[in-house]
């Protein structure tokens, strides 16, 4: 299997980070490929894998994706089933549920059948569970063997309970956000559309765990008229698109399925923990072939669930988890089949001519009153600073419904955002009068010159650039030596970037910046800029 260019870094990002620390963490976005990454990770280890999952779905694609990379068939540990390690040689891979490694009471743990020192390697997908205590119990078993290594896979590194990843994970080997992910051509663009409901007021619901209390928000989201607003919006902006609807209640889900269907006879179903496995998998392979296209449910489709032709995503359960949000988002994310798989010239081009060009993600707005609730700008706004995701908050807003390019506004915003930043500190440093050296800003000419703005400090500790990968930059003329880390990986990941898409180079971007020209050209034609000005004797005119 031929891993795509940003599953080969996170690859390498994996075994720099397990070479250097005990564990580490993966966010690759939903449709990234997550489980292919760790699968040949998996393939890598020198002993055995533990691999631990929460769901059905995750434990099947885990299994599917080990067979099909390495050619050998894990084992699996849920419910009443049991690896086989009564034989000579077991498995060298173990998909296990973590509910039925915590079965049991002291010696009796199903955990305890595994002897941690056969193990290198223990895998937690969907690793913003790994806080929880079953998680980290099934976890300190296996680091009883000082060699064993732990690696966490995620698309959404946040909690709504904020309680951080770094109580597990010492690092984060490698991040891939979801606007690179669409920028490099391997999700589709989003649309992010806003309907208000008249009456929709969230204001006096409490918070519970960092979210909205769930049964307060039920009551409200089950009112008829409210029903009835996210039917018409939807009906109404959905096309010819197949449509997944998020709910807060498994009532509000059938509700929804039935006013669908009052108004499009047979175009809605719906699924919930409640409905029975047998029953979710045929309703969900009927939706995946067409024979409906509504798919209402009541968080069942947040983890674990693929079906590329989704083309529209309803939130019609607010949230104030960014995790959530972003789980339910990337639903919709993937492109078609074979659009960008294999040698694929531009890949943007590839998806904009496919039968999805985009996804819409349906947003139903109403009183927030003091909560701030999640949306497409918090979860494509990533480290940008907030006041930028404010900004196209705001603009969301006053679209009246109509859709809204995030991430150009983002870019937009955080470069505003920037300059009310610096005019604030300005004003700040003449209130107080004070005689300190101004702030030296040649640190970070470098980003200038690329034309790109430093981010954030990240959330975890990130590794240093190795002696290589500061060569590099040495040899392209990159001043970065008296920056933080992660600005120093930012830059090395600009420099790589540009590299992969033949841009200019630093040196190139460089003299054109000092002459005024845009630094966003290729190599032969930043090449071209400069030879025309080096034969007009270094003048524009």
């Amino acid at each position: 299997m031929n891993l795509r260019p940003y599953q080969n870094d996170a690859i390498s990002g994996i075994c720099q980070a397990l070479r250097e620390c005990d564990s580490t963490l993966l966010c690759l976005p939903t449709g990234c490929g997550k489980t292919v990454v760790f699968s040949k990770a998996a393939q890598m280890a020198s002993k055995r894998v533990m691999v631990i999952a929460h769901r059905d779905e995750l434990i099947s694609q885990a299994c599917d994706k080990i067979h099909k990379l390495t050619g050998e068939r894990p084992e699996i540990e849920k419910a009443e089933r049991y690896s086989d390690e009564r034989t000579m040689f077991p498995a060298k891979y173990v998909v296990a549920s973590v509910q039925t490694l915590n079965a049991g009471v002291g010696d009796g743990k199903r955990v305890n059948r595994f002897n941690p020192d056969d193990f290198s390697l223990v895998i937690v997908d969907e690793a913003h569970h790994a806080v929880a205590t079953s998680y980290r119990n099934v976890i300190s078993h296996f680091q009883r063997n000082p060699s064993c290594k732990l690696l966490g896979v995620t698309a959404t590194p946040d909690r709504a309970d904020e309680v951080g990843l770094k109580n597990v994970f010492e690092s984060v080997a490698y991040e891939y956000s979801l606007p690179e992910a669409i920028s490099d051509g391997w999700l589709v663009p989003i649309r992010s559309m806003t309907a208000r409901i008249l009456g929709l007021d969230f204001s006096g619901l409490r918070d519970v765990g960092g979210d909205l209390h769930q049964g307060e928000l039920s009551r409200i989201m089950e009112e008829e008229g409210q029903l009835h607003g996210v039917v018409d919006e939807t009906l109404r902006r959905m096309g010819d698109r197949k449509v997944l609807v998020f709910t807060v209640s498994v009532a509000q889900s059938k509700l929804l399925a039935q006013i669908f269907d009052r108004h499009i006879p047979n175009c809605a179903r719906f699924i919930s923990g409640e409905t029975p496995p047998d029953e979710r998998r045929q309703t969900i392979r009927d939706f995946e072939t067409g024979k409906f296209r509504i798919l209402c449910n009541c968080m069942v489709a947040t983890e674990g669930f693929d079906c590329p032709s989704i083309g529209m995503v309803v939130v019609a359960r607010p949230t104030k988890s960014r995790s959530l949000y972003a789980q339910m988002v990337g639903r919709g994310t993937r492109p078609l089949p074979g659009v960008v798989d294999g040698d694929v010239p531009d890949r943007a081009g590839a998806i904009a001519r496919s039968g999805k060009p985009d996804c819409i993600i349906l947003d139903f707005a109403g009183n927030a009153g003091r909560h701030s609730l999640a949306s497409m700008p918090d979860i494509l706004g990533g480290k940008l600073k907030e006041r930028a995701v404010e900004i196209v908050k705001k603009i969301v807003e006053e679209a009246d419904g109509k859709p809204v390019d995030i991430i150009a506004e983002l870019e937009r915003a955080e470069a505003k955002a920037q300059i009310e930043e610096k005019e604030k500190k300005e004003a700040e440093k003449r209130r107080l009068i004070k005689g300190r050296a101004k702030v030296d800003v040649k640190e970070l000419e470098s980003f200038r010159v690329y034309g790109i703005a430093p981010r954030n400090e990240p959330r975890y500790r990130v590794l240093p650039l190795s002696e290589g990968q500061k060569d590099l930059l040495r040899k392209q003329g990159v001043e970065f030596e008296r920056l933080d880390t992660w600005k120093q990986r930012e830059l090395f990941k600009e420099t790589v970037r540009r590299f992969k898409q033949n841009l200019c180079s630093y040196r190139q971007a460089k003299i054109l910046r000092r002459f005024g020209y845009s630094a966003d050209c290729s190599f032969e034609q930043a090449k071209s800029i400069i030879d025309r000005l080096a034969q007009n004797n270094w003048s524009k005119t």
